[in-house]
């Protein structure tokens, strides 16, 4: 199997030598660019080689965030994971990142832990991403005259799987599909099973998360838990009502990257899936019910 590809992009030759370590001791496959242009030119060479971009901010020809911006707005290299690394950390250009499409972000200078636990998790977030998209285009599309239904998932599997089929019903699958996934996996994970957002920072950093999720969905305590989706089209809307029988949480956190812990793994996917898979994300009481709409 061949190894995952990552685009190494920085102008100081000492940066790429440091990160190309990092990266090849973790199994990793680094490609080098040594400005904007040179990157682009290899995404453009081979869009479909890359896992994840390594990007440096501040450089001289052309700096980090035109580059993203570009890759953004090409469908080709719109769904590759961008860590934007800068050793200035003002809220201001996180923020101006952020609305770009760069949902991971190091601070230079970073340690070898930090690093690979952040690129461990947005190569993962693209391998699920595509892993969803291959597996919607081999599904029947009959479901898309699906008027109105109520689901129950309970593991990790069944809410992919789920997430699959109800995606069909809606405009644009492909873009539906992955903020659909994000909100039923996190009914399952975080309402039903009770793993705390510091929990989960834990177990990803120990690359122990599934393990935990299994164990739990063992237990007597977790083990009839049901996550609900109820799904409703009108002629204007199509809707998502998913509905856990966790404690709830502080979702307004949530529904916005909060800049104090964009240095995170994890943490992005209901701001991800508001900006881009729907029209409108509402959650209600306690935060262990939510409604997903897009327009039509």
């Amino acid at each position: 199997m061949p190894k995952t590809s990552v685009l190494i992009v920085d102008d100081e030759a000492i940066n790429r030598l440091l990160l190309n370590e990092y990266i090849v001791d973790a199994g990793y496959d680094p490609v080098h660019a040594e400005c904007g242009t040179q990157a682009l030119e290899n995404l453009y060479k081979e869009p479909d080689r890359f896992s994840a971009v390594l990007l440096d901010r501040m450089m001289p020809d052309m700096d980090g965030l035109s580059v993203l911006k570009e890759m953004k707005s090409n469908t080709a290299l719109h769904d590759i994971p961008v860590i934007m690394q800068t050793a200035k950390a003002m809220k201001s250009e996180i923020q101006e990142g952020l609305e770009c499409g760069s949902y991971y972000y190091l601070t230079k200078p970073f340690d070898r832990k930090t690093l690979l636990t952040v690129l461990k998790a947005a190569v993962d977030q693209f391998r699920a991403h595509e892993l969803l998209i291959s597996e919607l285009n081999d599904t029947t599309n009959s479901f898309s005259l699906l008027q109105s239904g109520m689901f129950e998932c309970t593991t990790l599997e069944e809410a992919r799987n789920l997430s699959k089929l109800l995606a069909i019903c809606c405009p644009e699958p492909n873009k539906t599909v992955t903020g659909l996934s994000e909100l039923i996996i996190n009914a399952v994970e975080h309402g039903n099973l009770g793993i705390t957002y510091d929990e989960k920072t834990i177990l990803l950093r120990d690359d122990v998360l599934y393990e935990e999720i299994n164990k739990r969905l063992s237990l007597d305590a977790y083990k009839d838990k049901r996550v609900t989706i109820e799904y409703q089209r009108s002629d204007s809307n199509i809707s998502f009502l998913i509905t856990d029988m966790g404690m709830g949480f502080d979702y307004k956190n949530f529904m916005e990257k909060d800049l104090s812990d964009i240095l995170d793994s994890h943490g992005r996917g209901i701001a991800m899936a508001k900006l881009l898979s729907f029209s409108n994300i509402e959650y209600f009481g306690c935060g262990n019910q939510v409604k997903a709409t897009i327009n039509i």
